[in-house]
């Protein structure tokens, strides 16, 4: 089980979703990011056109961010690992993304669906975390999609 306070850990879903909707979290740089990603989110869709690409350069940071807390606190993937689509980073911000959704939604059947998607998406980014420390999960390779 991962520790909120343990750099070298990955955060759970649990204290993910919980950092996302700013409920506060001890201090670890995939939270900050994943909390950062939100307000991102939440700001580009009411920003001007100029302020729009300032914050997607913002928002490729901080996946770059996350990719890179995750390499750094997963070991090496065994040999025989399968390859996932997509890196941690981009399933942290899908996530945030519809947080950002969920928090404006405003007509229960939007709210039910997008709460559903956060839902799949965290328990697909739990067990995507647990393969990865595992070993017999690896992201794309540099260069790859995702």
């Amino acid at each position: 089980m991962t520790t909120p306070a343990d750099a070298q850990s990955i955060p759970s879903k649990d204290l993910l979703l919980t950092a996302i909707r700013g409920w506060g979290h001890n201090s670890h740089p995939l939270l900050d990011a994943a909390q950062e990603l939100v307000q991102l989110h939440q700001q580009s869709a009411i920003c001007s056109a100029s302020q729009f690409d300032t914050l997607m350069a913002r928002r490729i940071q901080l996946v770059h961010c996350i990719d890179t807390c995750v390499r750094t606190a997963t070991p090496s993937p065994l040999p025989a690992a399968r390859i996932h689509t997509e890196r941690l980073g981009s399933v942290v911000d899908r996530i945030a993304q519809l947080s950002a959704h969920l928090a404006v939604a405003t007509v229960l059947p939007v709210f039910e669906r997008i709460w559903i998607q956060l839902d799949d998406l965290a328990d697909g980014y739990q067990h995507l975390i647990d393969d990865l420390q595992a070993g017999i999960r690896r992201g794309p390779r540099s260069g790859e999609p995702g």
